[in-house]
């Protein structure tokens, strides 16, 4: 068993755990499908010049690893 892939069907249907996951943690949903996550910068990630906010930028991948663990959880992984 292996942690639950979802593919581009499941994010236009909106059943995407990962990204509507994000969404309910107050973090704007990255792209996360077929096996690939990118955590992107410009999602809140950046100031107006473009440079990186590390604070928030931690806090998606913060998100993203602890929504992977609940996912893993409940799916019998962990």
């Amino acid at each position: 068993m292996r942690i639950p892939i979802f593919s581009i069907e499941d994010t236009y249907s909106r059943t995407n755990i990962f990204q509507a996951g994000m969404s309910q943690m107050g973090v704007i949903p990255t792209i996360a499908y077929d096996a690939n996550i990118f955590i992107s910068p410009g999602l809140g990630t950046t100031d107006l010049d473009g440079n990186l906010i590390e604070e928030r930028a931690r806090w998606a991948i913060k998100s993203m690893v602890k929504l992977i663990e609940i996912t893993c959880k409940y799916a019998g992984i962990i």
